[in-house]
């Protein structure tokens, strides 16, 4: 081998130690004696620098030597006394492929794989609970296993096996239960909290404990990305129970540490979390109640001091806008310039904050991941770590609804929903006062995945009653309407101040399974004519005609659809279409809900506009048959004056639009005599320039 010619004589005593290895494995040593020459070979403290020499060789050989290393140092593990060897082993291995190019193929690194996995298991597990030393000398040995696990990262990328990825992943739980076993040691001998930082001391560098289990996180959350929906149900469970145990640990003091380390360990803890979970392979019963509590502390990670105690009123966020649109407070000019930059940098950083705190409205530019970081100071960027626990009570929502039910008062609001809670955050906190628009739009989203998990239970058990004493007990029932009552409180604020639209559409998905959800007989009788008038006022927003609009239109109503669908039919819903349709002035009966829908179906509005407000009309008619003589006279008007512009071929007319013009108004003249007639959503068609008419009534005595 040219290698080896050049560079014979360094690479010498690495050949010597591995052909003697070899070659006295032949006659399959005891674990003893295998024991006993590896420490003569390869441990002896005055030898030479095995891993310097080893760069002389060729890449294939020295991995071929490292994987053979590795199966002989896995087979002495059960003997008593072997940690130091193992050790020696693994810090030999991790110098070898920091100096050299090693190239290990699958089975090989599956041996280095073992031989870590025994490693930690046998001779680092037990250390960690042991005497300072012992704990120094294997929190080394694990800052070795990571390196060693980073390099196979790095060489296998992603065309690793699932097996590999199985033997990676079963290595990162147990190095991972003993970083967090010296973490609560460190804390308990402290006695003062979380530490914050623990350095051990080695070869002159300071390993930190909390940036190796970052480290190890990190690539667990890569391994999860690859195998979390095909990884075995024993591995799921060995994965869901150490996180649950690091989440307690985190937790146990009620302390959520907010600096840059902690923020980077939460993130990436939290999204192992939320790839298991997406994933489930097993019930979840047993972990609901203690993962949703913790993870509910997250949701104003790194915006308790930031975040205003409720929502201020438009005349005052207008003029703090005002305030703030300059650079801090007014100085006198003799005394800018003392102070200096440093000082206006100050000012302008709290000025910054308080617009952000007061401005609940954002831009699309949120939805980056580096714009919204800079406008609110998100310098620690702790929204990842609240994203991360949203997107885990999704996934158990999702995995295990009928869990979560009971655990509702923990995530949502029962009472001032449209206040900041400085103690206990709920998912409308993270909705309405979150300044990064992408956590806003999980929480809404989270809110919806809670209510279509729980339609069923809601409308049969939620009852809303008056609060009642402080401190006294609350059924379920009575909680769930309390926390509906919230809802649409929270909901309707957003939907009349918020201008943002990828989160407006996330909220009006959320309104409608609210809608339909919620038992309206059992709550307060105005909160349904309520969402009515409020969705009707949306569409009477003046920028709603324009075409970027059509969108928001179309959303409020698919509400409105929903809200007169529901049944049993309200008399308070009905008094909200009757009124002003015959009132005194003008002004009144445009303003009437009948007249709005109907403005909706004209001829310059856009189709999908008009297919909706059709919709909702067809629903007002099923349920509100006596509103029907009102509606119908101006629906006939529309579609006669749609069909008199428009010019159609006969087969068109016979195949695609039903009955003629003269048909329509008989049956018309039936509506209003007070046979029921119902609309029928396959009742448009699109036709040339956006016009579209009603097809297919069918009436019936």
């Amino acid at each position: 081998m040219a290698t080896s010619t050049s560079g014979g004589g360094g690479a010498r005593p690495w050949r010597t130690a591995l052909l003697t290895l070899r070659d006295e494995s032949v006659a399959s040593p005891t674990p003893l004696a295998l024991l006993a020459l590896l420490r003569r070979l390869l441990l002896p403290p005055s030898s030479p620098s095995l891993a310097a020499s080893a760069a002389a060789l060729s890449p294939h050989e020295v991995g071929s030597d490292v994987a053979f290393l590795a199966e002989k140092a896995a087979a002495v593990a059960p003997c008593a006394g072997a940690a130091d060897a193992l050790r020696g082993v693994c810090h030999l291995i991790r110098e070898v492929m920091c100096k050299t190019n090693t190239e290990i193929d699958s089975s090989g690194w599956l041996a280095v794989l073992t031989f870590l996995h025994e490693l930690v298991k046998c001779s680092v597990e037990g250390a960690c609970l042991k005497a300072h030393c012992d704990r120094t000398s294997a929190l080394n040995t694990l800052s070795d296993c990571l390196q060693i696990l980073r390099f196979l990262s790095k060489d296998l990328g992603r065309c690793g096996s699932l097996t590999e990825n199985s033997h990676v992943l079963r290595v990162l739980i147990l190095i991972i239960s003993c970083l967090q076993a010296e973490l609560n040691m460190t804390d308990k001998s402290n006695g003062s909290g979380i530490s914050s930082h623990i350095s051990v001391s080695t070869n002159n560098k300071n390993y930190n404990t909390w940036d190796m289990e970052i480290s190890a996180f990190s690539m667990m959350e890569d391994i999860l990305c690859k195998i979390a929906s095909s990884m075995s149900e024993v591995l799921w469970q060995s994965v869901v129970e150490v996180l649950r145990k690091v989440m307690d640990s985190v937790t146990s003091r009620n302390l959520i540490i907010e600096s840059s380390i902690m923020s980077r360990f939460y993130t990436s803890f939290l999204r192992c979390l939320h790839f298991v979970l997406s994933e489930p392979k097993a019930s979840l019963s047993g972990h609901v109640a203690g993962f949703v509590a913790n993870l509910q502390m997250f949701f104003v990670y790194g915006l308790r001091s930031s975040l205003p105690s409720a929502i201020t009123p438009k005349e005052n966020k207008t003029d703090s806008q005002s305030r703030s649109s300059g650079r801090g407070r007014y100085k006198p000019p003799h005394l800018r310039k003392k102070d200096g930059k440093t000082n206006d940098s100050l000012d302008d950083r709290s000025s910054d904050s308080e617009s952000s705190r007061y401005d609940l409205g954002s831009s699309d530019s949120d939805l980056s991941d580096t714009d919204g970081y800079a406008k609110n100071g998100d310098r620690f960027r702790s929204s990842k770590a609240r994203l991360a626990a949203i997107l885990c009570i999704q996934d158990i929502c999702r995995a295990d609804p009928k869990s979560l039910t009971s655990l509702w008062p923990l995530l949502l609001p029962e009472n001032d929903v449209l206040q900041q809670r400085k103690y206990r955050a709920t998912l409308m906190t993270c909705l309405i006062f979150d300044p990064i628009t992408k956590v806003r739009v999980e929480a809404a989203s989270t809110i919806a995945a809670m209510l279509e998990g729980q339609a069923l239970v809601l409308t049969q058990v939620a009852e809303y009653k008056e609060s009642s004493k402080l401190g006294s007990f609350t059924t379920l029932s009575c909680s769930l309407g309390q926390i509906l009552m919230q809802l649409h409180t929270g909901m309707m604020f957003l939907v009349q101040c918020e201008t943002q639209t990828t989160l407006l559409a996330a909220v009006f998905r959320v309104l409608i399974l609210l809608i339909s959800a919620t038992p309206y007989p059992r709550m307060p009788k105005e909160l349904l004519p309520t969402v009515i008038t409020a969705m009707c006022g949306r569409l009477l927003d003046r920028n709603s005609n324009k075409n970027e609009h059509y969108a928001l239109l179309v959303n409020v109503l698919s509400c409105l659809e929903a809200a007169f669908a529901k049944v049993p039919p309200s008399s308070d819903v009905f008094g909200v279409l009757i009124d002003h349709c015959a009132g005194p002035s003008l002004a009144q009966q445009k303003s009437s809900v009948v007249v709005i829908l109907l403005h909706c179906i004209e001829e310059e509005m856009h189709f999908s506009v008009r297919c909706g407000a059709l919709q909702v009309l067809r629903s007002v008619v099923h349920n509100y048959p006596s509103c029907a003589n009102i509606i119908w006279e101006k629906v006939r008007d529309i579609v006669l004056d749609l069909l008199q512009t428009e010019s159609f071929e006969d087969q068109k007319c016979d195949a695609n639009f039903g009955p003629p013009k003269e048909e329509l108004s008989t049956k018309g003249r039936c509506l209003v005599a007070g046979i029921k007639v119902e609309f029928s959503v396959n009742a448009l068609k699109y036709c040339g320039r956006n016009y579209f008419i009603l097809r297919n009534f069918t009436s019936s005595p």
